[in-house]
């Protein structure tokens, strides 16, 4: 059997065969029940071999296969990469489950296909094939088993009949019965002998030499299919790589290569091997594993009609489009005009983007004749400020003691200096705190006087150690 690449292809567990044939109701019933589960590539041979309406009910054995039991046929399943085949019903039945369920035989079931025997065994649905679960006791461990599900699909061949395998007698009955098989059957064995005599030494042994797999990935099926062929493989055989499951016809146009079995590299004998190209329509891109869900390549439909541009995205099967205006961005499906000239400018996702089929592709139209750039806004004036207010000078002060009998007036400019005035007749004259500038520790005159300082703290003039005078804070 070739190896499967673990890179590329599914793990051959019993697990996935379940999941898969858990996915299609022609097999959820046996997925359910059954012990006998195919590996995971027979499981898709299965699904494409069964009919639309044909179910499954039973799951076997047969020597290293497996087999199949629907109401219209057995399906034998084969290792190797062999197609599978169809035995319509009713069945030959060659030896019936024994009655003596002591018989470590006795859930065995022998089929006549074709004249060679078939031995079903190893089914839970079907009581009279179930597993022996650890003893010679038949049928023990199939609860809720159908009995003799296969039994009844066929009749039981009488023992005295040619077409038991007795050796000789078995040989003439297929002969009988396929009398043109039979001499093709001749004519190939006699050319071959004759052809084994006379073979040239550089024909002899081509057909069993080792070949390193080339790689198949990124061609077009029909190439890679051509090419497969020239080396002689058992069958060279085709399947959808994503999980639509898709029927793929061997060599079928428009189809590229995405994963193979056996991987490329590999060094096999194609005469003892089967080769299987998975592949997905050329306009889909490869998904990321075997059986991943199928994507497309996002096209550029940017400055396209929206009608032509919403249908090249429906051939490419997305799920849905959605049509936006380019300038306000609001949904134009339910709008009452229509869009179908409009241009489209922008697109999400962008193009050469891989995306799953079920991805919405949004885009933005704009009407004939419009930019897809959203004009500037008209800049409006700004009003002139509103010139602010001068602010009011502030006043204040008190007025100055006089003292010696005589009136006097005292004040102090802005820059600080201070002022007074002295009688003639010897008498003394108070500041006033109504003159601004009156600070602490400036000079003053009279000694005594009392003012009002600008920040309307009471002051009054003392005479300082360095026998000046200055104004001091008056506390009382």
């Amino acid at each position: 059997m070739p190896k499967i690449d673990s890179r590329y292809s599914p793990r051959m567990s019993p697990y996935d065969a379940q999941w898969l044939l858990r996915s299609d109701w022609r097999t959820a019933v046996v997925a359910e029940r059954e012990v006998v589960l195919p590996p995971f590539h027979m499981a898709q041979d299965l699904h494409r071999t069964l009919r639309p309406m044909e179910r499954v009910l039973a799951l076997y054995y047969h020597g290293l296969g497996y087999a199949a039991l629907t109401k219209k046929a057995l399906i034998l399943l084969s290792i190797g990469g062999v197609a599978p085949s169809r035995v319509a019903r009713p069945l030959v039945i060659m030896r019936p489950p024994y009655e003596d369920a002591s018989r470590v035989d006795a859930s065995r079931l022998d089929v006549s296909v074709d004249g060679r025997r078939i031995t079903l065994w190893g089914s839970r649905i079907d009581a009279s094939c179930t597993l022996l679960q650890g003893t010679r006791k038949a049928r023990s461990g199939s609860p809720a088993g159908d009995p003799r599900l296969a039994a009844a699909a066929g009749e039981v061949l009488p023992t005295d009949s040619s077409a038991h395998p007795h050796g000789r007698a078995r040989l003439s009955a297929w002969v009988r019965r396929r009398p043109v098989l039979a001499s093709v059957a001749a004519a190939t064995l006699v050319f071959a002998a004759w052809g084994a005599g006379h073979e040239t030494p550089a024909r002899a042994g081509i057909e069993d030499r080792s070949v390193v797999v080339p790689d198949f990935a990124g061609t077009a099926l029909t190439t890679a299919v051509a090419d497969a062929r020239r080396q002689s493989w058992i069958t060279v055989s085709s399947a959808d790589a994503s999980s639509s499951l898709r029927p793929v016809a061997d060599g079928a146009p428009g189809w590229r290569v995405c994963f193979q079995t056996p991987s490329h590299d590999e060094t096999v004998r194609p005469s003892a091997s089967a080769l299987k190209l998975y592949a997905v329509p050329e306009k889909e891109a490869c998904p990321s594993r075997l059986l991943a869900p199928p994507r497309v390549i996002m096209p550029d439909v940017v400055g396209e009609r929206f009608d032509d541009a919403s249908r090249a995205l429906d051939d490419l099967g997305l799920a849905h489009t959605t049509a936006l205006h380019a300038h306000t961005g609001e949904r134009l499906d339910d709008d009452s005009q229509d869009v179908d000239d409009w241009q489209v400018c922008r697109q999400e996702p962008e193009a050469g983007d891989e995306v799953l089929l079920s991805t919405s592709a949004d885009l933005w139209l704009i009407g004939q004749g419009n930019s897809c750039t959203k004009p500037s806004p008209k800049p409006t004036p700004k009003p002139k400020p509103k010139p602010r207010p001068e602010p009011k000078p502030r006043t204040g002060g008190t007025s100055g003691s006089t003292t010696g009998g005589g009136t006097s007036g005292g004040g102090s400019s802005s820059s600080g200096s201070s002022g007074g005035s002295s009688g003639a007749s010897g008498g003394t004259t108070g500041g006033t705190g109504s003159q601004p500038g009156i600070q602490f520790g400036r000079y003053c005159s009279p000694v005594g006087a009392t003012a009002t300082t600008v920040d309307g703290r009471p002051a009054k003039c003392f005479m300082g150690s360095d026998g000046r005078a200055r104004w001091g804070y008056h506390s009382g």
